[in-house]
């Protein structure tokens, strides 16, 4: 299952929530961020792994050449692929909760073009969107580069996360609420799909 939206949606706080409710209901469950997942396992401690994301290049407005955004596009995305079969693979008996899948890292990788890609990638089991006001979301931003950030950008992103959530029917909640009750309509979801799977 995924949590998605633009940085101060609350997403990481809805992520870490639900899979300390799932455990404490005696589920296997894992936390993940998936842009992060290989890279953690094969790169040393200590790398800073937003020095190797597309979303710094793409965010900051940095003009990088056709060939580079080629050689990005043609690692990036078997390297999704490949991170989703360890996913798949790792989550045998556990519930993976991920904190942003795919879809925000294509944009950063092939512009408007992602929404080709995301076609024909594999979907999370159950997604849900976290959508509200820009300003607010930049209001509980406690990163200097996330909040540095031009608004287009981030107008883009929360843009392509509208159109897919309505295509491939992702949930969307108001980020306005408070934490608590997104989180009990997340696990009300998410049970009710695991419950449906066991039937």
């Amino acid at each position: 299952m995924a949590i998605e939206g633009v940085d101060g949606c609350g997403k990481t706080t809805q992520a870490k929530i639900l899979v300390d409710r799932l455990r404490k209901d005696g589920h296997e469950a894992m936390y993940v961020r998936p842009i992060y997942l290989l890279l953690n396992l094969i790169c040393v401690k200590g790398t800073n792994m937003n020095s190797v994301s597309p979303r710094r290049a793409r965010a900051s407005n940095k003009k990088s050449s056709i060939l580079q955004r080629a050689v990005m596009g043609l690692l990036g995305y078997p390297y999704a692929v490949a991170t989703y079969i360890y996913m798949k693979f790792a989550s045998k008996d556990q519930i993976i909760v991920c904190d942003r899948y795919f879809y925000q890292f294509f944009f950063d990788l092939f512009g408007e073009f992602s929404e080709k890609v995301i076609r024909i990638f594999p979907k999370p089991d159950i997604a849900f969107f976290l959508d509200g006001d820009l300003d607010l979301f930049y209001s509980r931003m406690d990163n200097s580069f996330d909040t540095s950030v031009d608004r287009d950008y981030y107008t883009g992103v929360i843009s392509l996360y509208r159109r897919i959530s309505q295509r491939y029917g992702f949930i969307q909640l108001d980020a306005n609420l408070n934490k608590e009750e997104i989180n009990d309509i997340i696990l009300i979801h998410l049970t009710k799909m695991v419950r449906e799977s066991y039937e």
